[in-house]
């Protein structure tokens, strides 16, 4: 793997020329990160154009070319015209599918009460719908149970009663007692 390097040379007037060599892979991460902050560092002089030259480079993985396109758009804040140039298809394809965007801030919608009051009041009474849905549906679910037992489909079983009344009622003392006494 060859260690990445990147040059800035002033090319015609008023354009920049950034040459990338190397190798720009994940191995190269921290040099790569270095790399770019020093190209944006001393691009600050006055220039209408950038071009970044990449037919030098050895290999480009995902990092690289996130790395590169930060460069771009870092060197484009300033309303210059940044380009580039000697790449491959495959790493033009790179670039642009790996491409960094600042997020966007979210806008902050204008107070509004009432509006804001009525949708609690919906949500409130779909919620409320919601949990009658699961209350009938539950209270079917044991009247049917109920019926398959009083005509003999099924049985009861006696064994299961006594263990689910041991757990739902002898086991939920200590917590009852707990809350009582803390009332």
């Amino acid at each position: 793997m060859a260690t990445p390097n990147a040059t800035l040379n002033a090319g015609e007037a008023e354009t920049l020329v950034i040459r990338l060599d190397g190798s720009w892979d994940s191995g190269h991460g921290r040099r790569l990160e270095t790399l770019v902050q020093q190209m944006v560092d001393e691009a600050r002089r006055p220039a209408s154009a950038v071009v970044i030259v990449m037919d030098r480079l050895i290999s480009l993985d995902t990092l690289g070319a996130y790395l590169i396109h930060r460069l771009q758009a870092k060197l484009a804040v300033d309303g210059r015209s940044v380009r580039l140039e000697g790449a491959t298809s495959g790493q033009k394809l790179l670039i642009d599918e790996v491409a960094f965007a600042p997020a966007q801030p979210v806008p902050v919608r204008a107070a509004a009460p009432a509006y804001d009051m009525l949708t609690d009041i919906g949500e409130t009474v779909v919620d409320a719908g919601r949990d009658f849905s699961n209350g009938v549906a539950f209270f079917g679910a044991v009247v049917a149970a109920l019926g398959r037992l009083a005509v003999g489909r099924t049985r009861l079983r006696l064994a299961s009663v006594v263990t689910q009344l041991e757990r739902v009622g002898l086991r939920s003392v200590p917590i009852i007692a707990l809350i009582s006494f803390l009332v």
